[in-house]
């Protein structure tokens, strides 16, 4: 007899808080993208200078550049910029939540990425380029949203990276960010920085394990104006 059984997305409970990151890195700022499951094993061991696992290697894959289950966003990521700066599309902002593959074990990852301009809000300065602040602000504001907001970023080192941090929460590692090395990204043909940030979302809240509060919304939200104020030139601040 053929059996069938379902397999949650994500664990009891984890739906709503997944989907509300989603709509908030929306709200931040960020396009989602997708991207394969499959990547290339090779590309994998000369980027992050680790093998695949027996377990995450495909026995009959359809090519060598889809031949193993992807252990984080990160490979897929770059290839969608790689991808816009070819077409000119300099300015970017992106954001991913997707199944990775450790092993045997399965979880829902959430990637971001920044590069080019920074979001401009229109009165408060001139454009600028993005840095690896404006990356790591939103990167708090999702944190805050999980209720993870006593995370430790520890500084650490990756083949990958110029800049690299690890995210702690207790003693569990729940994700890193950091700084693209130009290195990788001058052979992606990427210009200009990249700032990347990932983040296990399974992990990071089954760490937290504390539910979400309602916040009443204020009685007086705040707003963007411009300003103009007439005053007798002789008058002191």
């Amino acid at each position: 007899p053929v059996e069938a059984r379902w397999i949650p997305l994500e664990e009891p409970g984890r739906y709503f808080e997944v989907q509300c990151v989603r709509v908030l890195a929306g709200e931040l700022g960020f396009d989602e993208v997708q991207t394969y499951t499959l990547v290339s094993s090779k590309e994998a061991l000369a980027i992050h200078g680790t093998a695949f696992s027996e377990d995450q290697i495909l026995a009959n894959p359809l090519t060598d550049e889809m031949d193993a289950l992807r252990a984080d966003l990160f490979l897929g990521m770059l290839g969608v910029i790689a991808r816009n700066h070819a077409q000119r599309n300099l300015s970017l902002h992106f954001f991913e939540i997707g199944r990775v593959f450790e092993g045997q074990r399965e979880s829902t990852h959430l990637a971001l990425a920044l590069t080019g301009k920074a979001p401009h809000a229109g009165w408060e300065g001139p454009e600028r380029t993005a840095d690896f602040f404006d990356l790591k602000g939103r990167l708090m504001k999702v944190l805050e949203k999980l209720g993870a907001g006593n995370v430790v970023w520890r500084p650490s080192s990756h083949a990958a990276f110029s800049l690299f941090l690890e995210l702690y929460c207790g003693e569990e590692e729940v994700g890193f960010v950091g700084q693209v090395s130009g290195r990788l990204a001058r052979s992606k043909k990427i210009e200009g920085d990249l700032f990347y940030a990932e983040l296990d979302l399974d992990l990071l809240l089954k760490q937290v394990g504390t539910p979400a509060k309602f916040t009443p919304l204020p009685g007086f939200p705040a707003v963007q104006r411009d300003l103009a104020l007439i005053v007798p030139e002789g008058r002191r601040f």
